[in-house]
């Protein structure tokens, strides 16, 4: 087995070349989650085609052409051996995407609008966890900016796989 990301690849796969020395071909290729769901059987955009040799250029460039997609959040190629050749399964992570900003528990001032826009969260952006912590001490500087002082924040993202959304609901 190979494992490869965008990166780095490292390669496990023994019987990688063929006997005659020549490198096995790509019986499948696949986008799959990490759960093991296939989302895409031989994606016609990549580089890396069944029934081609495999080639770590190819598979490199297929990870580059899955990144820039901007459909996944992490992303990484597997190789596995299988009768007839090997199997190349890009393992992904989908991107969410902002769906529903809501605050709870809101004392005015400052108003819900004011509030909801120091977050600076847009809808239909890219969910990071990363960018949360950032948002909440936007969120608190505005509250202290008007006299709250003692506000205790917290958020809760809610995901649904089904349509890639994410709502977030600070308290």
């Amino acid at each position: 087995m190979a494992v490869c990301d965008l990166f780095f690849c490292a390669s496990f796969v023994s019987a990688q070349d063929g006997p005659t020395g020549e490198p096995p071909r790509v019986v499948a290729v696949r986008v799959v989650t990490e759960s093991g769901s296939v989302l895409e059987q031989d994606p016609p955009q990549l580089t890396a085609q069944r029934g081609q040799p495999f080639s770590m250029a190819s598979e490199s460039e297929s990870l580059r052409e899955l990144f820039r997609s901007g459909r996944f959040a992490d992303l990484r190629a597997e190789l596995t051996d299988v009768p007839g050749g090997v199997r190349l399964d890009f393992v992904v992570r989908q991107n969410l995407y902002i769906n529903r900003v809501q605050i709870v528990g809101l004392r005015e001032p400052p108003g819900e609008s004011l509030a909801i826009s120091a977050l600076r969260l847009t809808l239909g952006e890219i969910f990071r966890e990363s960018d949360m912590k950032e948002a909440l001490d936007r969120l608190r500087q505005t509250l202290q900016d008007d006299g709250q002082y003692q506000t205790k924040i917290d958020y809760q993202a809610t995901p649904h796989p089904d349509t890639l959304q994410v709502d977030i609901w600070f308290v």
